[in-house]
């Protein structure tokens, strides 16, 4: 076999010498061609002639005939001459038919289809940049990001399907709980209450609580995280007061967050849709590596109609991608649609459709419902001690043991009832 002629490609002496070896091996090793069959695709092959005949092997395969060089020659004499000489030269030469040597060969096909792709990339995307109708160059830049990390992926060659007999079987992980019974990695909650009832009191705990190695709502220690608020609403000089009340308190009791393990980013309205912001807080996210993030309330984070679906699955993206980034759980919040009843009947998020499907979890903080008339004593009650409901207005995808009260606690703002 000779070289092919289009020899300017990356890295193809390496390429077709592996790709002889792999094939060679699969003619005359069953064990060989298996190993190669989980890690290569079609798309891996260099050279045209060697992609066809990897093709006819796993045609053969998939009608369970015997891979040999006596069925792999008969069908490529059908492609043409050049293929069945391919065969005739793998076949007779000096190759190795070791198993094992098929996946060194394997990786370093992968390494140059990788290399070639990204070249090929990286050309496209500057032809089109030279484009007239080249689009804004953030989202561009984005555009392009987006078609490397597709290359970056295809150095991974993990098989991620699976038998379900295998599945059921498989032995079960305990939850990696970032809160210990609340949240899980890469869970999702969404917190509501009333307009001006408490829940980014409650979410400045959460946070202050989780960094410092306690429950939010229990005198429980739990392993501390690495948490990152990213506060859309609150002014500065409130949430300076807040999160110092909050931090004295914890610092009283031996629970205050080591330095670095909880991070303000105190970001005002911002819009998340917009390429250039959300990219931002990717590279944040990458840098500070939370286990916990905190961000809202959602209604602050873009600034089209919060009533449309379409932001809200573009925003819902954003939120799913920041939290994949370092497996983070998110907690977020929403106002309550305004009620119809004087003790705010409807629990579940202003807005789109969307936020009621989209979480783990959804809870409502909200006051009490008195039966009948309340008593002045009732009244008395309710105003000093905040006695709350922390209602569900959604059902969970896991069991957890979130409170099902909430009151004004002696310590915390917040403690279960």
């Amino acid at each position: 076999m000779t070289m092919p002629d289009d020899v300017d490609e990356v890295r193809p002496a390496q390429a077709v010498t592996s790709e002889r070896a792999v094939l060679a091996a699969a003619m005359w090793n069953e064990d060989a061609y298996r190993a190669a069959a989980r890690v290569l695709s079609d798309g891996d092959w260099y050279w045209g002639i060697h992609a066809d005949l990897w093709k006819v092997m796993r045609s053969l395969d998939e009608a369970r005939a015997k891979i040999e060089p006596a069925s792999v020659g008969s069908r490529a004499v059908k492609l043409g001459r050049d293929h069945s000489d391919a065969v005739m030269a793998l076949a007779t030469g000096p190759y190795s038919h070791d198993a094992a040597s098929v996946s060194y060969h394997c990786g370093l096909i992968i390494e140059a289809a990788t290399a070639r792709a990204l070249r090929q990339t990286l050309v496209r995307a500057i032809a089109e940049h030279d484009q007239p109708t080249t689009p804004e160059p953030v989202a561009h830049a984005e555009g392009i990001i987006a078609k490397l990390r597709v290359v970056q992926r295809m150095q991974s060659s993990d098989v991620t399907e699976v038998d379900v007999l295998d599945f059921v079987r498989r032995k079960r992980h305990d939850t990696e709980y970032v809160i210990p019974g609340l949240l899980a990695r890469k869970n999702r909650i969404i917190l509501t209450a009333p307009e001006g009832y408490g829940k980014s009191t409650l979410l400045r705990q959460i946070a202050c609580c989780a960094a410092g190695g306690l429950h939010p709502f229990r005198a429980e220690g739990i392993p501390p995280v690495r948490v990152l608020v990213l506060d859309a609403e609150n002014p500065e000089e409130i949430n300076q007061d807040e999160y110092t009340k909050l931090l004295d308190t914890l610092d009283q009791i031996g629970h205050l967050p080591k330095p670095g393990m909880l991070i303000l980013e105190q970001l005002g309205p911002t819009n998340l849709l917009d390429p250039r912001e959300a990219a931002a807080r990717y590279a944040q996210i990458e840098r500070v590596k939370p286990d916990l993030i905190l961000i809202g309330p959602i209604y602050q984070l873009h600034e089209d109609n919060p009533n449309d679906e379409g932001p809200a699955r573009k925003l819902a993206g954003v939120l799913d991608r920041m939290r994949a980034i370092s497996g983070a759980a998110l907690v977020t919040e929403a106002h309550t649609p305004h009620s119809d009843g004087p003790h705010g009947n409807l629990l579940r998020p202003f807005g789109a459709s969307l936020w009621k499907r989209w979480p783990e979890f959804g809870y409502c903080l909200h006051p009490v419902p008195f039966d009948g008339k309340p008593t002045a004593e009732e009244r008395h009650i309710q105003q000093v001690m905040r006695e709350s409901l922390f209602t569900p207005w959604r059902g969970p995808r896991a069991q957890r043991e979130w409170p099902k009260r909430l009151s004004a606690g002696r310590r915390l703002p917040w403690e279960e009832a």
